[in-house]
């Protein structure tokens, strides 16, 4: 039985994908990157800077580089969408006494701003400051059950990375793909798949 369903952010409840690349071309611009968008996105879900690792880029120009980006994004909120019906679907689980919580790799400060700005009725909010090892470590999420006092195997957690699956992987736990996300699943797996939204109450009951 699922009583607790945790989230990614970027992907599963909200598309930013126009934000990061506003964010992305600055940053690109200031720091003489020449890295494609495309690529960068390749690496959503992992901590900012394991993208930065992952994308071959100094390591001395990581703090400068993820505070200007940081800067570039949050100034571009209003590019942000929550996804069609993730509402309602937060909504009903809450009414439905599940257990809900995000566990992302934005960093705290953008992440709860988020959560605020667009009320969204969660119960945890697991970040990057919150953990020695981001996802594809299973600790984010574990974190989450830890302080949820939820177990595994009544868990689900949806993502829409590689990163989200290994890290599901990892904790031990159900994992459901958001088809409607970014990325997709690991190849030759067979994870839960979600193509909407709704599918998410219709597997849960």
């Amino acid at each position: 039985m699922i009583d607790t369903v945790l989230f990614d952010m970027d992907g599963v409840l909200i598309d930013s994908r126009e934000s990061m690349r506003c964010a992305w071309t600055n940053v690109n611009t200031q720091f003489n990157l020449n890295i494609r968008f495309t690529e960068f996105l390749e690496q959503i879900g992992k901590p900012f800077e394991s993208i930065l690792t992952e994308l071959e880029i100094d390591s001395q120009k990581h703090s400068s580089i993820k505070a200007e980006y940081g800067r570039s994004v949050s100034q571009k909120s209003d590019m942000i969408k929550v996804y069609r019906c993730i509402p309602y679907l937060l909504r009903t689980l809450k009414l439905r006494k599940i257990k809900i919580g995000v566990v992302t790799s934005k960093e705290y400060w953008r992440a709860d701003r988020i959560v605020d700005q667009y009320v969204m009725p969660i119960d945890i909010l697991i970040c990057p400051e919150h953990t020695n090892e981001g996802k594809p470590s299973g600790e984010p999420i574990l974190k989450a059950l830890t302080k949820l006092q939820s177990l595994q195997k009544n868990c689900l957690y949806i993502g829409d990375m590689e990163s989200d699956q290994s890290s599901a992987i990892n904790a031990g736990v159900n994992y459901g793909h958001a088809c409607w996300g970014y990325g997709m699943p690991i190849q030759g797996t067979a994870p839960v798949i979600f193509n909407y939204p709704e599918e998410i109450l219709e597997f849960i009951y």
